[in-house]
């Protein structure tokens, strides 16, 4: 089955992005299908661009207009809604009526459309002229409060987005009791007010309960609130949510605390989102931060979060750390490698040397950028080979990556030999790469490299530097 015409790609791409998001659930489940969704949901916002731009364009398009964050991520995020609110059952009956009936044929949006009312029943007429037709997406601002003397919660959520109001069918989770209620509620007013009875306060009122819908939120919940749902809401996106605002209020003990429990979370990706987020300038939360560190470490299996700790870690300075960095170089992974040889440069930096050594033989990535940094630190001579014939046979991306660092170290040779080789190096950088601005880059540089130089009174080197920039300032 094959889209009808390049305004109808979606019927192709988001469905590609529906099936990474469908993989990731059924292999490893709700958590990293959470982290991906949100991730993409990110993507489409993060460009404004994108908001005015209709999934299936009406007016004529070039296949590059329609190949962007709306046809890839917003796309497949409507399609993960959409089987939300049929159900399974409906949705992949309706998919199979769908291709079943387009096999080896052209296809429209309004064909799926219609498979998808054949296999529920519903008339979803609304929904695709609101989220294939229709641009632009929900912008939420949800508010609450509580009468103590009719037992009511009321819930006010206003659609602040400019032009179109959307309906808005919505899962609300009450959580009051020690119990959990949930609610189907349709919005599809400017401001919808929503009222509840409960025996007592709500814990917790989670709108968008199954964390589909595709919004902007500001949602007026405090810091009790939140850490209530980060202990009994369940999805990803519930904890991301909470450890958010926790973050924000961590000089709060609560939330403080709430963050320290974070470290703890069954899913990597958020263990990591704390980690990373920790203030380490405030000091009651760094000593409180340590013993949950310390622990992460000993059974942390992912790597990057591993990695994140370590880095965390060795802000503390502590010599008892040395034997934690110096196993974790054992690591399989270049990045644990790289964060554990930081950990022991922050500590012992000859120590760090030593163990560097055998690292030159085997090394990417985040391990490459450590050993550079380690060398321009605290080498000398004696490591420029391994940065010259590393920086040579480095692919593109690295090479810009660690062209800082490279500079730095041939200003902190005062060997003239190795330093008119990587005045060489970048010359030729900027002759290989000039159609792409590179020029621009190497001169700055060259003037770092000048700058040292002339303090050294290397003037071997100061000839080489005025050359080079000569010459690339004529186009040579």
């Amino acid at each position: 089955m094959t889209p009808k015409n390049w305004a109808q790609l979606t019927l192709s791409e988001s469905f590609a992005d529906f099936g990474e998001l469908i993989w990731l659930e059924h292999r490893y489940g709700k958590d990293a299908v959470g982290e991906h969704w949100y991730n993409g949901l990110r993507t489409y916002l993060a460009n404004e661009a994108n908001w005015a731009k209709p999934l299936t364009p009406v007016a004529p398009v070039t296949p590059a207009s329609v190949f962007n964050n709306v046809t890839y991520q917003k796309g497949g995020r409507i399609l993960y809604m959409l089987r939300n609110q049929l159900g399974n059952k409906a949705f992949y009956k309706g998919l199979a009526v769908y291709l079943k009936t387009h096999a080896l044929k052209n296809a429209t949006v309004s064909d799926l459309q219609q498979a998808m009312e054949k296999a529920s029943g519903q008339p979803l007429q609304w929904f695709f002229d609101q989220w294939y037709i229709g641009a632009g997406h929900p912008t939420l601002d949800i508010s609450y409060s509580w009468n103590e003397e009719t037992k009511t919660e009321q819930v006010i959520v206003r659609q602040t987005q400019p032009g179109l109001i959307f309906r808005l069918p919505l899962a609300i989770d009450i959580y009051a009791d020690g119990a959990v209620k949930r609610l189907q509620e349709v919005l599809s007013k400017a401001v919808d007010t929503l009222r509840f009875k409960s025996s007592k306060r709500p814990d917790l009122v989670n709108v968008d309960a199954d964390k589909v819908l595709i919004a902007q939120k500001t949602d007026h919940k405090d810091l009790a609130t939140y850490i209530f749902q980060y202990a009994h809401a369940p999805l990803y996106m519930d904890r991301y949510e909470a450890i958010d605002f926790m973050i924000a209020h961590q000089a709060d003990p609560a939330g403080r605390q709430g963050l320290l429990t974070a470290l703890s979370d069954r899913f990597d990706g958020l263990r990591a989102k704390a980690v990373h987020a920790l203030d380490m300038s405030d000091p009651a939360l760094k000593e409180a931060a340590r013993p949950y560190l310390l622990a992460l470490v000993q059974r942390e299996p992912n790597h990057l979060t591993l990695a994140a700790a370590l880095n965390v870690l060795a802000k503390y300075h502590n010599s008892a750390d040395m034997l934690l960095f110096t196993k974790a170089l054992q690591s399989v992974s270049y990045t644990v490698q790289a964060a554990a040889l930081k950990g022991l440069a922050s500590l012992d930096a000859r120590q760090a040397m030593e163990l560097a050594k055998p690292m030159e033989a085997d090394h990417r990535g985040a391990l490459t950028d450590a050993l550079f940094e380690l060398y321009v630190n605290n080498g000398g001579i004696a490591q420029w080979p391994f940065i010259y014939q590393t920086y040579n046979s480095a692919p593109v991306p690295a090479r810009i990556r660690l062209l800082p660092k490279f500079t730095q170290m041939i200003c902190l040779l005062e060997d003239t030999r190795p330093v008119l080789q990587g005045i060489d190096v970048l010359q030729e950088m900027a002759r290989q790469y000039k159609a792409q601005g590179a020029g621009t880059y190497i001169l700055r540089c060259l003037a770092q490299i000048k700058a040292a130089k002339e303090k050294q009174h290397d003037q071997l080197a100061l000839n080489a530097v005025a050359t080079a920039v000569s010459e690339i300032g004529n186009g040579k």
